[in-house]
């Protein structure tokens, strides 16, 4: 894409319609179109697109105005509504939409109509003349520049309810620090996600990102796998840089810390200490200039009570203490993450599908929304996934 080219999000689930828009719009646009079940992530993920150009064949009424809400009023971008000439714009939704304008041919051949929806103090506007068929408008020159960018997406997770977005404004918070930031939270909540948009929106989001379960490493090697070795530490050792050599400059992410032996939890607790450690076999101290990300389903306050993990560490791992929300607990962003995970298979939810997914209690939490998804994607030969074919095992 040419650096002066606007970017326009098309919302179609074919590709019919891009040489249209592209042709219509002239070569001082770029047209990227997204399937109806991402346009929500899509949103989350553009820079410097400002007005969204919406196919109503691939929704139904709802949806409509479900997706003008959002890109109208959360978003505050103007938005074009495409319909057929068969099409009509219903009352409901006309009043639902509030400031309507119609665009009355806008295809050439006029099989197309669009009406521009979105109030007087969106940023950029659409109008129809004569010598420029669709023309893109600032009318309010560098307002739309300071506009307040959504959060970034991310694969399966989706920050649109108000928890999310409250738990996304502490990530944010603790992505400027370099303190120690502890993510707590039920098994395939999100924690890996946490660590990595930390890693993202920090300072240090240009470097590398390394993440290490704990729990995978035989516990013999645990200790050779964070901190090297050195020729003839052991039988058949040779010069090995561990984790913490290769993270340094970026974040480091220990997943399932509570799984560490105690042995090792005083070697840890020393090295967080002193930001510097050696390898097996050696007498070097190498230091390090990292962000620590550390995360456990385990309670580790119980831990600490059992024996089993120790208390001068927790403190020390614990600078920031991050909780991921269970899915149970932001239900209604259960039927966006769904259609997703159901969208990148080339799949649609039917909204029995989606009401079946409602009532469930999620134990598993997104990773278990993902696999049931995934699963219906598969054994249904339909595109539309049904209700029966969600299946809880």
């Amino acid at each position: 894409m040419a650096a002066e080219q606007i970017p326009v999000l098309l919302v179609a689930d074919d590709d019919s319609l891009v040489p249209l828009c592209r042709a219509e719009l002239g070569s001082g646009f770029f047209v990227h179109r997204v399937a109806a079940s991402e346009y929500m992530l899509a949103l989350k993920a553009q820079r410097g697109c400002h007005t969204v150009l919406l196919d109503c064949s691939c929704m139904d009424e709802i949806d409509i105005m479900t997706a003008c809400t959002v890109i109208s009023k959360e978003f505050g971008l103007s938005l074009v509504l495409l319909m057929s000439k068969e099409m009509r714009l219903s009352d409901h939704l006309a009043r639902a939409l509030g400031t309507v304008h119609t665009v009355d041919v806008f295809s050439p051949a006029g099989t197309l109509r669009g009406f521009v929806c979105g109030s007087d103090d969106v940023a950029y506007s659409v109008r129809h003349t004569e010598s420029a068929p669709l023309t893109f408008l600032s009318p309010q020159d560098e307002v739309a520049k300071e506009a307040v960018q959504p959060p970034p997406a991310e694969d399966n997770i989706v920050a649109s309810s108000f928890i999310m977005n409250h738990f996304y404004e502490r990530i944010k918070k603790a992505s400027q620090t370099d303190e120690n930031i502890l993510l707590l939270g039920e098994s395939g909540s999100g924690k890996s996600w946490t660590a990595r948009k930390i890693h993202e929106l920090s300072p240090r989001s240009t470097k590398k990102f390394f993440k290490v379960n704990v729990a995978e490493f035989n516990a013999n090697l645990i200790e050779s796998n964070l901190f090297g070795t050195t020729s003839g530490a052991f039988t058949d050792a040779g010069d090995h840089k561990g984790v913490f050599s290769a993270a340094d400059g970026g974040t480091l992410f220990l997943d399932e810390i509570g799984e560490l032996p105690v042995l090792l939890q005083s070697k840890l607790l020393g090295v967080l200490e002193t930001h510097s450690y050696r390898r097996l076999g050696s007498t070097k101290e190498y230091t390090f200039d990292e962000k620590i990300i550390f995360a456990t389903n385990r309670d580790l306050e119980e831990c600490i009570q059992k024996g089993t993990f120790r208390k001068d560490l927790y403190y020390r791992i614990s600078s920031i203490v991050l909780e991921v929300p269970p899915l149970r607990d932001h239900p209604e962003d259960i039927p966006e993450l769904a259609r997703r995970i159901a969208g990148k298979r080339n799949k649609q939810l039917s909204q029995s599908a989606v009401e079946k997914l409602m009532e469930y209690t999620w134990p598993g939490n997104i990773r278990e929304l993902e696999s049931i998804v995934k699963r219906a994607c598969i054994f249904s030969p339909a595109e539309c996934i049904s209700a029966d074919d969600i299946r809880f095992s």
